[in-house]
């Protein structure tokens, strides 16, 4: 009804259908508030709860659930998870951020927020973030920064080669201390007489010198792509190269030391130069050389990759041969001690503490099985030959590696007759000749025999020179001479024309097989004196049906 606070408009009696004026009286400015949520009026969610207000109403969803209280209240936690997160289905329950607990995560664990505390408050469970110490105050090593402060500890940036032992970087800047021959705020840039790139963990090679030395190492690398340059003529540049790596110091006699070559970088002919990697450090004026002589690395053939000694130090000799800038190797050395504690696996410990492969495992990641399947010895096919780690089949029915390929009927099998990789220590002495076919061999005066060449099953065609000793019976690998970079050296061969001129101590190569099966025509001569090669050329190639006559003065 129409009205103002003093009277009503109409009769209040008449609009209530009442007979006496007194039933109703006007008493209200306005209508009073209808309790919605009282009287059950409301359209709340069933998991809200309704507020009543002047003239309307409020849903808000009940604790444990959110959405707007109408149309959706969504399960979630009970408790609000201050500082952490809720899980959800099944359990909803605060997932606590580190450094926080309680059933709200409202409870820190005093550890800096760097460490849980499931123990109890105060006691930190595992420092993390970088962070050490009873209450994960302090930085730990290979980190900078402020455990106690919002932006806590940050890794040293030092490209994996920041010094352990004086902390990898500064604690307070993040300045690195570098090893590994590397320079720079973060150890990015190689040191003086080094070149690579050693980021992301790259490695810096001490460039070629006349003598370089590195002492006192764990791991280094070394390589001839630069080379030393004399700072009083850019024209001086060091063409020979000679580097003597040592470790440290600890039992040096029995640790375990690797030469790596980096195939993929090396560029090399085998008919122009080669590296030679001596054990100890050997007298390269004379012929006691060669009985330290541990192997000669060079492409496409090449004893090894990774060439392995024990002893004190190791010698890599190399000279520039060619002109061509791109020739040349890089090689990374690594030293492995177990009184130092860096025999890595696979690798183990034997008696004598030295670093060694398990018991029938050779090679240099000790991947290679002696007599594999125990040459299926229980099928009564063949038995292992422990001195030449190789299997014997016994069963003429059964042939190969572990002699269990069934051998058809004119089938054709091939065995190399050793591998020197296999061979137990007694048999050391047979390392420094690789099984061949197709080779020659010639005697001089002096009681030698000279063998070269020959295919091996494992290296193709080989051009080596190998001088057998019949008064001592031991082979040397002869190193061959090589003084202007036009010196040049035969292909590998085999089933190729030898013959020694005794007088003039010199032998003579002619033609051959070579790599893919080309047939050769060239003409070499070598000097036993010198120890050097020479091409001889010819007028006349000789032909299948022509008898040829070369006369030599």
């Amino acid at each position: 009804m129409q009205g103002d606070f003093s009277y009503s408009a109409g009769n209040c009696s008449l609009a209530l259908n009442s007979s006496s004026h007194h039933d109703a009286e006007w008493a209200y400015a306005q209508c009073p508030d209808v309790d919605e949520c009282g009287l059950g009026l409301h359209d709340c969610h069933k998991e809200a709860k309704c507020t009543n207000t002047q003239g309307s109403y409020n849903c808000h969803c009940r604790r444990g659930y959110v959405g707007d209280g109408k149309f959706s209240c969504v399960r979630t936690c009970y408790e609000l998870c201050q500082n952490g997160n809720c899980s959800g289905p099944p359990d909803y329950t605060c997932r606590c951020a580190l450094g926080w607990t309680g059933a709200d995560c409202g409870l820190s664990c005093g550890c800096n927020n760097h460490s849980t505390c499931h123990e109890r408050l105060g006691k930190c469970d595992l420092c993390q973030d970088w962070s050490e110490g009873e209450k994960c105050e302090r930085c730990r090593q290979g980190s900078y920064g402020n455990a106690t402060a919002p932006h806590g500890c940050l890794p040293c940036e030092c490209n994996g080669h920041g010094h352990q032992d004086l902390g990898v970087c500064n604690v307070s800047n993040g300045e690195c201390y570098c090893k590994d021959n590397t320079q720079g705020l973060n150890c990015d840039l190689c040191a003086p007489g080094y070149y690579g790139d050693p980021r992301s963990g790259g490695k810096c090679y001490y460039q070629c010198e006349s003598r370089g030395i590195l002492t006192n190492i764990g791991t280094s690398a070394i390589g001839s792509y630069q080379s030393y340059r004399s700072p009083w003529g850019a024209s001086l540049e060091v063409k020979e190269c000679l580097w003597i790596l040592q470790p440290k110091t600890l039992q040096a006699d029995k640790s375990l030391l690797q030469l790596d070559f980096q195939w993929q970088s090396l560029a090399m002919d085998c008919d122009e130069n080669a590296v030679y990697i001596y054990d100890s450090l050997p007298d390269l004026t004379g012929a006691t050389q060669q009985n330290q002589l541990l192997a000669v690395v060079c492409a496409p053939y090449s004893s090894a990759r990774i060439i392995e000694a024990r002893s004190s130090h190791v010698t890599v000799h190399y000279k520039q041969g060619s002109e061509r800038r791109h020739f040349g190797f890089n090689a990374l050395y690594s030293v492995m001690n177990c009184v130092a504690g860096s025999c890595l696996p696979p690798h183990i410990c034997d008696a004598q503490q030295r670093c060694v492969c398990p018991a029938g495992y050779v090679g240099a990641n000790c991947e290679i099985e002696i007599c594999p399947s125990n040459c299926n010895a229980k099928r009564m096919q063949g038995f292992c030959d422990t001195e030449y780690g190789r299997c014997i089949c016994s069963n003429a029915n059964y042939a190969g590696a572990d002699c269990g390929t069934l051998v058809q009927r004119n089938h054709l099998v091939m065995t190399e007759l050793f591998n020197t990789q296999l061979l137990s220590e007694s048999l050391e002495h047979l390392r420094k000749t690789i099984p061949r076919f197709g080779h020659s061999v010639n005697a001089d005066r002096r009681g030698s025999l000279w063998m070269f060449g020959g295919y091996s099953p494992n290296h193709g065609p080989l051009n080596d020179f190998r001088q057998f000793d019949t008064k001592n019976s031991t082979w040397l690998q002869v190193t061959v001479e090589s003084s202007t970079p036009e010196d040049r050296m035969p292909l590998g061969r085999y089933f190729h024309a030898s013959e020694i001129y005794v007088k003039k101590q010199i032998i003579y190569i002619y033609g051959g097989i070579g790599a893919n099966s080309q047939l050769l025509n060239d003409f070499w001569m070598f000097s036993i004196q010198n120890q050097r090669w020479s091409q001889i050329k010819i007028e006349v190639v000789p032909s299948g049906a022509d008898y040829q006559v070369i006369i030599i003065n």
